[in-house]
This record gives C-alpha cells, sequence and structure tokens, in this order.
C-alpha cells in the first residue's frame, strides 16, 4: 500500500519536529520521528486500524485518527490503494481549531 503524505501533513510534522527539537533536544526530537513513520508503516498494512475522527465525521470523506503518542495523533484517508496523511495534531490543542484547518 502507498503512503502518501500531504504538503500540509509535511508542513504541521515540521513545525511539531522543530518545538520538540527546541525544547526537549534531539534525543526527543528523534523518537518523536521515529513513532510518527512506525505508526504510519504500521497503517500500511492495517489501514482501518485507526478510528473515525469525530471532530471531522461531518465531511464528506472518512477521515481516520490514530494515537502516535499521549500528545500527537495521525489523521489518514484510508483508500484502496493507499493511505493519504493529512495532518499530525497535537492533541493539547482545540480539535475544532485543527479540524478547521483540513480542506
Amino acid at each position: 500500500m502507498n503512503i502518501i503524505w500531504t504538503d500540509k501533513a509535511d508542513e504541521l510534522l515540521a513545525e511539531i519536529a522543530e518545538f520538540i527539537l527546541l525544547v526537549y533536544g534531539e534525543t526527543a526530537h528523534n523518537k518523536f520521528l521515529s513513532e510518527v513513520y512506525e505508526t504510519v508503516l504500521l497503517l500500511a498494512t492495517n489501514p482501518y486500524m485507526g478510528k473515525i475522527e469525530p471532530s471531522l465525521s461531518d465531511h464528506s470523506i472518512c477521515y481516520r485518527s490514530i494515537v502516535v503518542n499521549h500528545i500527537n495523533k495521525v489523521v489518514y484517508i484510508a483508500e484502496e490503494e493507499s493511505i493519504v496523511v493529512v495532518a499530525i495534531w497535537d492533541c493539547r490543542r482545540d480539535p475544532y481549531y485543527l479540524a478547521s484547518n483540513i480542506e
């Protein structure tokens, strides 16, 4: 199964990773990136593993999410031949603000 990262997902991942690097250091930064990529690879073999994202349930597309660690989650779309990663969400932020950034 193909894994596709949207520009928005790349942007959000970079923002969170940069913050972690500045505040917590390189070890935490590398651990975070490793957790995200391992989770996305797991989705490639189990695309419906994540639950339907409640804050995006009013969209015509079925968005799913899976928690990466206690602070972040991956929001994605499971398609027939691919997983489309649409966002990395910091769960401490307002979910409706984050949802408004999904197109």
